[in-house]
């Protein structure tokens, strides 16, 4: 019996994956009752394969991610890959299954909805694949089920939303505004500013203060004051820059920030004193606790992959915060340019 949700799989065009993909795996898998499509069934119609791709995977329930050589190096795989992990972090769902064909998990790309999930490999001449897709396909987890937040990173999410983002993201846009600096603008120069926060996270966890500074590309506009508050008996301003961003002769404006508590992180990795608890399994079964042993930098590379989902999680669960903030998780490449990173920002002022 046919189900009424439905599956987008995404594959590579090369010959042996579409003959996979086409002979093998859609069959086996719709005679489980799994209704599952692909591009090629669509006939586009005055639309874009952009467009078409998006609709079809937001529409769908999970994405099927036959990931070979090939797909890895698709660049039409990696987009699909990659709006499936924008939708698993849009709705705290996991939507993404991976099938993996003649590769080793360690070839794909670390990112941590990937790493954390379960791997499932492709066999033509086993079976027992078609049973394990089927059930992950049905079966539903939440980002929190696969990647808990844990204390560190749970903490420093919520500690940066208490005493900084719910009170500046509600009134950030109206703030903007309402400013002399926006209002002196002309109306094709408004079009070119975003009124979004982009919160930027670095894997290196290096806090940059003086961002104009790293590039010349990027000036300091100006500072809009949300408020104040009290904190430990002291007021605390409550600030956000706006930067312009010149490229190409043309000049875009966002607003970003390194949140401060990512800094701790780098603080443990650096510290050797600093804890963190490991939950070895042997030593769970045998005697019923973790250990505390040093906290290493792949334990800052986890944690950081959880303060993105927790943060993003976070944001998407307050009405008020919805649709007002991003959050860019990022490596090294662009601590060395930080204009490449802020053009991804003020190019996507209605996303």
């Amino acid at each position: 019996m046919t189900e009424n949700t439905s599956y987008f799989i995404s594959y590579s065009n090369m010959n042996e994956d579409r003959h996979l993909v086409n002979e093998v795996v859609i069959p086996k898998l719709r005679e489980k009752g799994i209704t599952i499509y692909d591009l090629s069934e669509i006939q586009p119609v005055n639309e874009s394969v952009l467009s078409i791709i998006t609709s079809l995977v937001d529409k769908a329930d999970k994405t099927l991610l036959f990931i070979s050589e090939n797909s890895l190096g698709s660049s039409w795989c990696s987009f699909e890959m990659l709006i499936s992990l924008e939708k698993s972090q849009r709705t705290n769902r996991l939507a993404v299954v991976l099938l993996l064909h003649k590769i080793e998990e360690s070839q794909l790309p670390h990112v941590a909805v990937l790493q954390e999930a379960r791997k499932i490999h492709f066999d033509e001449q086993n079976d027992e694949w078609v049973r394990e897709v089927v059930t992950e396909l049905r079966e539903k987890k939440t980002i929190g089920d696969i990647m808990p937040a844990g204390n560190v990173a749970h903490g420093l999410v919520w500690f940066h939303y208490a005493e900084f983002l719910q009170y500046v993201l509600p009134e950030l846009e109206k703030t903007v505004k309402e400013s002399d600096w926006y209002n002196s603008l002309t109306d094709e120069v408004k079009t070119k500013v975003s009124f979004k926060l982009y919160e930027l996270v670095p894997r290196t966890c290096a806090i940059k203060y003086d961002i104009p500074n790293e590039d010349n590309n990027i000036r300091d506009i100006t500072t809009f004051h949300i408020g104040s508050r009290m904190r430990s008996g002291n007021h605390r301003d409550l600030c956000i820059k706006m930067y312009s961003i010149n490229i190409d002769q043309e000049i875009l404006y966002c607003m970003c920030e390194y949140p401060d508590v990512i800094g701790t992180l780098k603080a443990m990795a650096d510290n050797y004193l600093a804890k963190f608890s490991h939950p070895h399994k042997e030593l769970i079964e045998e005697r019923g606790f973790a250990t505390a042993d040093q906290f290493t930098t792949n334990d800052k590379q986890l944690q950081l992959d959880r303060f993105y989902y927790t943060m993003n999680s976070v944001l998407n669960h307050f009405p008020e915060c919805i649709n007002t903030a991003r959050v860019l998780l990022f490596n090294g490449m662009y601590d060395r340019s930080p204009s490449k990173l802020f053009i991804l920002c003020a190019h996507v002022p209605k996303i």
